[in-house]
């Protein structure tokens, strides 16, 4: 039941939201996704710097897999919400200037 109502109160908070801000979290969410797949290897290491431009190859003791994917994902997330933030609001802006 409390799960249920967790869903409907993201849905409600979800649609408040604008356009900046739900692709800001999307990509936020795509660059942990990024620094996963990176570290994770196996089927998606054809071109693991599509997903994670940041991340360098790492080979050390002592470095854990989930500190590299939490902190470079965290790096990679900011960088690609701020990235699609601000396109969204460029557009914006220019929609207003010109229209």
């Amino acid at each position: 039941m409390a799960l249920i109502r967790v869903g409907q109160w993201f849905r409600q908070e979800w649609r408040k939201l604008d356009v900046a801000q739900k692709l800001a979290i999307v990509l936020s969410l795509v660059g942990f996704g990024g620094a996963f797949f990176f570290y994770y290897g196996g089927y998606f290491s054809m071109d693991p710097h599509f997903a994670c431009p940041i991340c360098p190859h790492v080979d050390g003791i002592g470095i854990s897999f989930l500190s590299l994917s939490v902190w470079h994902g965290a790096i990679n997330g900011v960088l690609f919400a701020l990235g699609g933030f601000f396109i969204i609001k460029i557009v914006q802006l220019a929609r207003r200037l010109f229209h």
